[in-house]
């Protein structure tokens, strides 16, 4: 199988505490009212060896930060063991799709991580969904996410 041009630039991998602040100025542009102490804790909640989650850099040859997401592990009724990804962060840009860099960095990841499914978690844009869509409640309930299952190989 031959591999992308976007694979030959970009890679996946995990963000070190070092990395979450040169981050930053990628999260303000996604977040412009998240704080650098704000961004800090949830880059030392994340950043690091801890078993089940994590954040996990996109970057180019350089080292130059194009995208970053969370992630954490959890267990199913439906799915069995799922690899959850969080707070997805790409950068606009032309050329090679960084969101497919995304998806298949994060399913390597899943198979490292012994998971029998990926689920992507995506902020809904429009501010919720309208209060006649199926699954929300006019007065108490709006969608903040949409989740997004990928069927692994």
């Amino acid at each position: 199988m031959r591999r992308s041009v976007a694979a030959d630039i970009f890679r996946v991998e995990p963000m070190t505490g070092a990395g979450a602040v040169g981050a930053y100025p990628l999260v303000r542009m996604w977040d412009p009212h998240r704080s650098q102490a704000a961004w800090r804790a949830l880059a030392s909640h994340y950043c690091g060896r801890r078993a089940g989650r994590g954040m996990m850099a996109v970057r180019d040859r350089r080292g130059v930060i194009h995208g970053l997401f969370t992630y954490h592990v959890q267990r199913t009724l439906r799915h069995g063991t799922v690899l959850r990804l969080n707070d997805v962060i790409v950068a606009q840009m032309p050329g090679p799709s960084l969101a497919d860099i995304v998806v298949d960095g994060a399913d390597a990841l899943r198979r490292d991580l012994g998971c029998d499914a990926l689920v992507i978690d995506l902020p809904v844009s429009h501010g919720g969904l309208p209060p006649s869509a199926p699954g929300s409640h006019p007065s108490r309930f709006k969608a903040d996410t949409i989740s997004f299952r990928a069927e692994p190989d």
